[in-house]
This record gives C-alpha cells, sequence and structure tokens, in this order.
C-alpha cells in the first residue's frame, strides 16, 4: 500500500475518533452539568456529581443531600442535613442560622432524615420511604404510571393513606399539571391545590437531574416560563387564591439557561 494511502486512512481514523469524543463528550454532558446556582452575587446552591454524570451532592447554607447509586445507576438513597435552626420560632435562634458563615456539611451537621427508594423490574421508580433520624413515624411514597410515566404519588403516614397527587404531562414530558388532594376521612379526598406549567423550548438547567424521578423541575425538558398555583378551600372546594409566577431566560450556546429574569443565574461544568 502507497505511503500516501497509509496516511490518508490515519487521517480518516483520527478524525472519525475525534468525532466520536465530542459526541461522548456531548452526550455525557459536558457543558449542561449544573454547577452552581446564584443570586444577588452570592451563591446559593453548589452540586457535584458521579462519574456517571448523576447529582451526587447538593451544597447550601442551609442544607447538604448526598444521592447514592446502586450498580444500575438507580438512586437508592439520599441523605439529608439541615441546620434546623432556619425555621426555628426564636428570632434569636433564627438570626444565629442567618449569621453562619459556614455551610452545612455532614462533618459540621448531623443528618436530620434519609429517603430510600425501591425499583419494579422495568426499572420504575415503586417506593420511596422517609426515615427521620428524629422521629419514629413512618412515611411512604407509592407511585402508579401511564404510558411509562408516573400519573399518581400516593402518600402514607404509619401505614394510613394521607394524601396523593396526579400528574399529567406535555408531549414532551413536562410536567403540565399537579393535583394534590388530602384525606380528611379516611376515604374522601379533598382537592387542596394544584399548579399548571408553561414551558419555554431549550433545555432544562435541571436536565442532568433526572436520576431523581419525582415528577417536576428534575424531570422536566424544558425551563419553566410561567406557573399558575391554586388553593382550593377544604370545607366547599372554592378558590381560596391564584398566585402566578413568570419568568424569562438568556441561554449560553448549547440552549441552557444562563440568566433568568428574577435575577437567578445558572453555571455549567
Amino acid at each position: 500500500m502507497k505511503p500516501g494511502i497509509i496516511i490518508l486512512i490515519l487521517l480518516i481514523v483520527i478524525s472519525f475518533i475525534s468525532c466520536e469524543e465530542k459526541t461522548f463528550n456531548e452526550l455525557s454532558g459536558e457543558g449542561t452539568l449544573l454547577k452552581e446556582i446564584v443570586g444577588d452575587s452570592s451563591i446559593y446552591y453548589k452540586y457535584s456529581y458521579t462519574d456517571a454524570g448523576l447529582i451526587k451532592e447538593e451544597k447550601s447554607k442551609f442544607h447538604f443531600t448526598e444521592h447514592i447509586y446502586n450498580n444500575k445507576n438507580q438512586l437508592t438513597q439520599s441523605n439529608n442535613y439541615w441546620d434546623e435552626r432556619i425555621v426555628s420560632s426564636d428570632s434569636n435562634i433564627l438570626q444565629e442560622a442567618l449569621n453562619r458563615t459556614d455551610w452545612v456539611t455532614p462533618e459540621n451537621t448531623d443528618r436530620n432524615s434519609y429517603i430510600t427508594f425501591e425499583y419494579n423490574n422495568n426499572g420504575q421508580l415503586k417506593k420511596s420511604t422517609l426515615h427521620k433520624d428524629n422521629d419514629n413515624n413512618s412515611e411512604y411514597s407509592t407511585f402508579t404510571y401511564n404510558d411509562g410515566k408516573i400519573e399518581k404519588r400516593n402518600s402514607f403516614i404509619n401505614n394510613l393513606q394521607s394524601s396523593f397527587e396526579t400528574y399529567d404531562y406535555d408531549q414532551n414530558g413536562n410536567l403540565l399539571n399537579v393535583e394534590k388532594y388530602l384525606y380528611l376521612t379516611d376515604d374522601q379526598p379533598v382537592l387542596m391545590s394544584s399548579t399548571e406549567y408553561f414551558y419555554d423550548k431549550q433545555n432544562n438547567a435541571y436536565l442532568s437531574f433526572s436520576a431523581l424521578m419525582i415528577p417536576g423541575e428534575h424531570t422536566n425538558k424544558n425551563n419553566v416560563v410561567k406557573e399558575v398555583y391554586t388553593l382550593y378551600s377544604l370545607t366547599d372546594g372554592s378558590v381560596e387564591d391564584t398566585q402566578t409566577k413568570e419568568y424569562s431566560y438568556n441561554y449560553n450556546v448549547k440552549e441552557f439557561p444562563e440568566q433568568r429574569s428574577d435575577g437567578i443565574e445558572y453555571t455549567y461544568y
């Protein structure tokens, strides 16, 4: 074989490998893994990931969550650490929390709770169980599906159903509407609230969080540009309150949001 032909073949192979590497990097999330959320020139949240590109740690000043996966890359446990002073009714204790300079970590804060996750043979989330380190109450949720998507979440406390949520989606798989019902008696659920969502056509900033399978922000394909929250009376079902939020975004070259109209900024790995 002539040297010129050999060189040409080598160049083609190198070019093919380079293209494959670029495609792999794009698919594995280069430039798309959410790194930080910033507001008012302060970092609100930081995120880190596993080697497989799965969300591993969610960090903030008052809260830290660690996510653990099995060898199938399924989320099996989430450990939660909170500075509980932030919800104190004592103004002095609350101020102590607000004045802290270090962020919550497993090294400086006790774990408050953890959630375990179970899956069916199709890899679908079938049950999540909340374990509170200082509470013996049993709290868990089960999930039902329609066309491969979660359509209902049933929540139980001490084996008694306390509430459920229903989910509707648009053609892109975005959560379109969620309704929450409470059980005031054993068998009479009452509509408590509903939320309707509207979306842009660009990539969701939280797209890399899809392993957290609860419908909503972490599972949407696109970004919310409008949400309408409605609160209902538990006695007669009338509308008690309606709140509407609207957002617009500036996007990066990969069509992920960089800035939101309320001042939130997003950075990526």
